[in-house]
């Protein structure tokens, strides 16, 4: 290793845009320790997360906070086959530290390597990150949006099966953490999935410069370290674990529908731009539709593609009080939608008006700068 920096690494990003293979490839370097995903700052609150560092104690409180950490009802440490012994006896004579608890529930300990955790869903806690673990050095896992969003509809655990759903997930998500990735541009690493498949030597030894340690070789064998970043019944993961093939990027022209990939392109336009993907769609204007879950997203997919055909972009929220100025669909959108749904729409735009809330129709908004 080169360089004096000794904080954590954290591989972040919305799922589905390639964290496992990064992983994998950082997995391969000598100086790092890589396990399967924690969850770490995505389940702890900080009441808890608090109570176990200061806990007198130690580590009394963070081996039960570790010990309940589950993902779709399988506790983590089971996953990564750490028994509460085990976590005992790594942490006893560790510092009190977020850090400390996250490196236990690693596979292997390695106490003189840096630790890199991945876990895509710490995208929305980066603020929390750097506040338990100051320094820490973040990658953006980045990938076009038309490939996220059908492989999202793919995977069992989404709760919707649309490409349209898991194109405004893909929305979703960098919009809630543009601002902290914008905070501290020193500390964030912003890589895409396309660049790393097309030529990966050169973009990891971009990455360990940012990593402040030299590139190696067996970087590229990601068949050689994926075991180690994949948890048992992971089986999604499979193919993400493999050998490199750069023709999983782009997938999305050959098996996807061309009104499907223009109605995911107006529904993540301006993000797409700022992260370097081309589009030719132009938003004639925009539709806001009111709080839409990924089943009712779903249920709508086929005349939001209908909509797209006329370059009509939809915009959603999942909050019911934005505090943005709210739109209700036009008349023309309402007679598109299934008639509960609209009914919904015109419920949630009578409550606004009760508590005088304003409402508006929306039009194309400035594009927003790049992303660095």
């Amino acid at each position: 290793m080169t360089g004096t920096s000794s904080t954590p690494v954290f591989i972040v990003g919305v799922p589905r845009s390639g964290t496992t293979v990064l992983a994998s490839m950082i997995a391969g370097h000598t100086g790092f320790v890589v396990g399967p995903e924690t969850h770490f700052f995505r389940t702890l609150s900080d009441r808890r997360l608090r109570r176990a560092i200061s806990d007198d104690r130690w580590p009394r409180e963070a081996v039960a906070a570790l010990m309940r950490i589950e993902v779709n009802d399988t506790s983590v440490a089971e996953q990564v086959h750490v028994t509460e012994a085990t976590l005992w006896k790594r942490l006893e004579d560790r510092p009190a530290t977020a850090e400390s608890m996250i490196r236990a529930l690693t596979a292997t300990p390695a106490p003189d390597r840096l630790l890199a955790e991945k876990t895509p869903g710490h995208l929305a806690h980066i603020e929390r990150i750097w506040r338990y673990v100051p320094g820490a050095r973040v990658v953006h896992m980045v990938r076009d949006p038309r490939d996220v969003a059908r492989s999202l509809a793919k995977v069992p655990w989404t709760s919707f099966s649309s490409e349209i759903a898991g194109a405004f997930e893909w929305s979703k998500r960098l919009a809630e953490s543009e601002a902290a990735l914008r905070s501290r541009q020193d500390l964030v690493y912003n890589l895409r999935y396309e660049d790393l498949v097309r030529d990966p030597e050169l973009e990891l030894r971009g990455l360990c410069g940012f990593l402040r340690c030299d590139f190696e070789a067996q970087m590229l064998d990601v068949e050689d370290h994926a075991s180690s970043v994949v948890a048992d019944g992971e089986h999604w993961k499979s193919r993400n674990a493999g050998k490199l093939v750069s023709t999983r990027s782009g997938a999305w022209r050959d098996e996807g529908s061309e009104s499907g990939a223009k109605a995911v392109e107006l529904l993540c336009s301006e993000q797409m731009e700022s992260f370097g993907y081309e589009s030719d769609c132009v938003v004639d204007r925009r539709e806001l539709l009111l709080p839409l879950s990924g089943p009712a997203l779903d249920a709508i997919e086929a005349q939001v593609v209908a909509l797209a055909l006329r370059d009509v972009s939809i915009e959603f929220t999942t909050r019911f009080l934005d505090p943005r100025p709210l739109g209700v669909a036009s008349r023309e959108m309402r007679k598109l939608l299934p008639r509960r749904l609209a009914l919904t729409h015109f419920v949630a735009a009578m409550v606004r008006s009760c508590l005088r809330l304003p409402i508006v129709r929306l039009v194309p908004s400035a594009p927003r700068p790049s992303m660095p």
